[in-house]
């Protein structure tokens, strides 16, 4: 009778692990794409199902997969053209960033003695040249590029089309103990990765846009790129625009410009940097507090540094996961059974 119960209980669901696992591993050199492409039909989940009271599953999962891809495009195109545009420049702004810490350190300042000028400077330059040297490959790989973007593509629209169906279907199957750990488990990642894809990339936008009247007003020439520069850096956990404004008023000082270094601190940081993160986050956030912004953080510095860009929303997807199971495993809690 146990040995029964066994095998119509798990038996299955090993059968369709061990054939996932063959799958994953014939398909790893774009199980990247796949899997990222299935985490982004998770946010862009809502937008189909508005589109589907409307124009039916098809047309809908075939809409959002069309808007996504409008949206990538168009972003791609500009995150390009601003960096070709101010490549140069950017290079000249590293150059006398790292001269900062060059003054710093004349000036008698031994908490840094491990940063020397020209570290920076080479380090920050090579990062460019690397970074750009990956772009391109990407880019003029081209049978490569096209064929990993039309897998992301196709799968993100099944995923749109059946992914809700195939889940139901799957808990259906599942003893309640191990339905309820995947309910847990779902619903947190979907947290995670609303925070990840629609919080964090809303308050970049915001921040960017913010910064663009307050770098013009401060006299900047090139106010799009480093408003740009900005809201990437509100992307990077902790650091966030704080950074831009304290190095900048660093420059500042340095080039004797003290009104500048006061309004970059006085005003730049509360308003550009603070702002988004004190008030804009938490309320874009909403109920979506089960996340902690320690374990994002953790999550997206591990996951860059093991795996790399994906790693941004997969690091912490999988801590998430295992703090998930870690909670189930010690409160112990029962499902409501079905």
């Amino acid at each position: 009778m146990c040995r029964d119960h066994f095998l119509r209980g798990y038996g299955d669901l090993l059968l369709a692990a061990a054939i996932f696992i063959v799958a994953a591993v014939v398909f790893r050199p774009l199980l990247d794409v796949i899997a990222l492409s299935m985490t982004f039909a998770v946010v862009a989940m809502p937008l189909k199902r508005r589109l589907n009271r409307r124009f039916g599953p098809p047309l809908a999962a075939m809409a959002t997969t069309i808007t996504a891809f409008a949206l990538l495009l168009i972003l791609g195109l500009f995150v390009a053209g601003i960096l070709y545009q101010n490549i140069d420049y950017f290079r000249d702004t590293v150059a006398r960033l790292a001269s900062v810490f060059g003054e710093i350190q004349a000036g008698g300042f031994e908490f840094l003695p491990f940063i020397q000028p020209e570290t920076i400077w080479r380090g920050l330059d090579a990062g460019l040249a690397g970074g750009l040297e990956y772009l391109a490959a990407q880019v003029f790989a081209v049978p490569g590029f096209f064929l990993r973007a039309a897998t992301f593509f196709l799968v993100l629209y099944l995923a749109l089309l059946f992914g809700e169906r195939v889940y139901a279907e799957i808990r259906q199957r599942l003893p309640d103990r191990l339905d309820y750990a995947v309910g847990e488990i779902s619903a947190r990642s979907v947290d995670t990765l609303y925070a990840i894809y629609i919080v964090e990339v809303i308050v970049a936008v915001i921040t960017f846009f913010i910064a663009i009247p307050f770098f013009y007003f401060m006299g900047y020439d090139r106010t799009l790129f480093f408003a740009f520069i900005t809201g990437v850096f509100q992307l990077v956990p902790i650091i966030g625009p704080s950074f831009i404004m304290v190095l900048f008023s660093l420059l500042a000082v340095l080039e004797g410009d003290i009104i500048r270094a006061v309004l970059l601190i006085a005003v730049g940081y509360p308003v550009v940097a603070a702002f988004p993160d004190a008030y804009i986050r938490p309320v874009l956030m909403g109920g979506h507090t089960g996340i902690s912004p320690v374990i994002l953080w953790i999550g997206i510095f591990g996951g860059l540094y093991v795996m790399g860009i994906f790693g941004f929303v997969f690091g912490p997807l999988i801590l998430t996961w295992v703090i998930t199971v870690y909670r189930i495993l010690i409160e112990g809690r029962e499902p409501v059974g079905r």
